[in-house]
């Protein structure tokens, strides 16, 4: 029988044969104990995100340790995306388990709080206005597996404190956006985009006067698998505000945004042309979704909305979440005890099978919690269209209701889907020799 360490070699060799070009990697890693500090492994990784984007060429990804990176010292320091560069977050790092990665356990931070004291007391009047900048960047400019947090977008423009885009399209991946602020879009601003996409991302706790997590204005974005939780804005758009925009949001949870003036989950101004497909919007203040003015096309199907919406296949019961999000025993959203909740589904929920598999993106095989995305729930009777013989049911919301245990891929148990467990699964297909 062929050795595990020889599985995981010819794992590796058939990873490199997928790619027609040959990619450089650096590493970074502010623990890395070894100089010189080039990026050329995990020990001697760069410090800083900051030199390692300075040094990537073409056809590059930066590996990211866990830890907390600031863009520099300056309120205008920002981390800006590159095409064709991948930006790899949740890494072991030096001395940790190198390039073992676990989004959850290895948590990577792009932080815009330059001085670090916004958790201790201090304000965020020194923080960077734009954490990530993706302004002219297209899809090959990509950002997998960060916390973006402490932006705050309160100069000129006053957009996306988390990330701003002005006609770009990146590829964000399982990302979070936390505690982010602005005039407008406290996490994200969308301005003339072509399509940057948003995958397995969460958006909690982003304010703004408008617009509290994102802004959306003449351009056009897509957003998968993607949960809103507790973001508010003083006026419109808890969640997002869009303005001549056109987006999709498939398998989309909206849970306890507040909007005073109107659209808790989202407010849309004029000439927008939106589509929700296997989403939940529920619990948020005053309404879900609010249009103003006649010019704006929503469409809403297979969707749970606690207001309703025209649309086929929608429904109006509670989607039981496993914990619904609140601001904690203050009351008030924006303070340390905080609750995002837990927006999985319980066994029995009407959304389970309740979506339409055939609205699911292509290339999206997994939901935010990196479960396979379509798991037909025996217990419950579809009620939402399935493909495939037999036919598959997906769920509504950024979470599918699991039938197992854990996620199938992690054959090992250890919580990773990763070269182990190829190993372990091609050892037993290929047998004793």
């Amino acid at each position: 029988m062929m050795t595990r360490p020889i599985l995981i070699g010819l794992a590796l060799c058939a990873a490199c044969c997928v790619s027609a070009q040959a990619q450089t990697v650096l590493y970074v890693d502010a623990n890395a104990d070894l100089t010189p500090h080039n990026g050329s492994d995990w020990c001697h990784a760069y410090l800083t995100l900051t030199d390692a984007l300075a040094a990537a060429g073409a056809n590059t990804t930066i590996r990211v340790a866990n830890g907390t990176y600031r863009p520099g010292t300056s309120r205008n320091s920002t981390f800006g995306l590159i095409d064709s560069v991948t930006i790899s977050g949740g890494h072991a790092g030096c001395n940790d388990g190198g390039d073992e990665r676990n989004i959850a356990r290895n948590e990577t931070i792009l932080s815009g709080d330059l001085a670090g004291d916004d958790q201790t007391g201090g304000d965020n009047s020194e923080n960077s206005y734009h954490v990530v900048t993706g302004s002219g960047r297209d899809a090959t400019a990509v950002l997998d597996g960060f916390t973006i947090t402490g932006g705050n977008a309160d100069g000129s423009p006053d957009h996306g404190g988390g990330l701003y885009i002005d006609g770009g399209s990146p590829t964000i991946v399982n990302c979070t956006f936390r505690r982010n602020s602005a005039g407008y879009g406290g996490a994200v601003m969308v301005s003339a985009g072509n399509d940057p996409t948003f995958t397995n991302c969460r958006f909690v706790g982003n304010s703004a006067p408008l617009g509290g997590a994102v802004y959306a204005d003449s351009g056009s974005a897509v957003f998968t698998n993607c949960v809103f939780a507790g973001n508010w804005a003083e006026g419109s758009g808890g969640a997002i505000l869009a303005a001549v925009f056109d987006g999709t949001l498939v398998n989309c949870t909206f849970a306890n945004n507040t909007g005073p003036s109107g659209g808790g989950a989202v407010h849309l101004l004029f000439g927008n042309n939106l589509t929700f497909a296997n989403c939940i919007l529920w619990g948020n203040t005053p309404n879900q979704i609010e249009e103003f003015g006649s010019s704006a096309v929503v469409a809403v199907d297979r969707t749970c909305i606690q207001d309703g919406w025209t649309g086929t296949g929608n429904i109006t019961t509670s989607p039981q979440f496993a914990r619904d999000p609140g601001p904690g025993s203050d009351g008030e959203w924006g303070t340390p005890d905080d609750d995002y909740g837990d927006l999985t589904l319980q066994g029995g929920s009407p959304a389970i099978d309740a979506g339409d598999s055939s609205a699911i993106l292509a290339g999206v095989y997994v939901d935010l919690a990196l479960n396979v995305r379509v798991l037909d729930d025996p217990n419950t009777t579809d009620t939402g269209v399935g493909i495939g013989v037999p036919p598959l049911t997906v769920d509504m919301g950024a979470y599918e209701h699991p039938i197992f245990s854990r996620n199938l891929g992690d054959v090992d148990g250890d919580g990773d889907v990763d070269l182990e467990d190829f190993a372990f699964f091609f050892e037993e297909f290929i047998g004793p020799r």
